[in-house]
């Protein structure tokens, strides 16, 4: 009886060590899996985190390229607006002009950029350079761009013709009227009563009367 006690106490000790050791073998299989599945959840929560820093990161690419994109898109609309105007638009005319001719040109250049405007269907911008009649011929004779000339005396004329080669030689001869489209009337400022009594061309190689011109020149 004791032997056969002994045999079932060391049979149920060796079960239930067996069951102790199974048990802590599943214990530690359970406690494995559980850090394998906290493991496995941190490389998916890092794996998760680094696909959405990626996803982010190509949004901004992404974002900043259509940025990029409309930029460049808005340079080409903006230069080609400004060829279509450029295209519009004539290379601006400079008139060289004595200073009498302020008035007159303030007038003219209004009606002739409209005229231009219904012929060519273009904007031309007129600029002006005032100054004395002689004067005006040096400065283009030296260099000054003209495009139009305008002179108050044929000296002046045939100086651009002479040193500049800028007008024709026969400029009289090609229009009507010498070349001249209109005459001003002149005036004699005489003393007060006009003592000589002056009063016309002849009166001035009279004895005694003295005529005071400005210099041509630079008038």
């Amino acid at each position: 009886m004791v032997r056969c006690a002994r045999k079932t106490f060391t049979s149920m000790a060796r079960r239930s060590a067996h069951a102790a050791a199974i048990n802590c073998l599943q214990k530690q299989s359970t406690r494995h899996k559980q850090r394998s599945f906290r493991s496995l959840n941190r490389r998916h929560d890092a794996d998760s985190v680094a696909a959405l820093r990626h996803q982010a990161c190509h949004m901004t690419l992404h974002l900043k390229d259509l940025a990029v994109i409309k930029l460049f898109a808005a340079s080409l609309l903006a230069a080609g607006l400004a060829f279509a105007n450029a295209a519009q638009a004539a290379p601006p005319l400079l008139n060289v002009s004595y200073d009498v001719m302020r008035d007159f040109y303030k007038d003219y250049n209004s009606a002739f950029q409209k005229h231009w405007k219904a012929e060519k269907n273009e904007e031309v911008t007129v600029q002006m350079s005032f100054g004395g009649s002689s004067k005006q011929a040096r400065s283009v004779i030296d260099g000054l761009p003209a495009d139009v000339i305008t002179m108050n005396m044929a000296t002046d004329i045939n100086a651009l013709a002479d040193n500049g080669k800028l007008v024709p030689e026969d400029w009289v001869s090609r229009l009507p009227n010498n070349s001249a489209p209109f005459t001003s009337a002149t005036v004699f400022i005489v003393r007060k009563g006009n003592p000589k009594a002056i009063k016309d061309w002849p009166d001035l190689i009279k004895d005694g009367v003295e005529v005071i011109v400005p210099n041509p020149k630079t008038s």
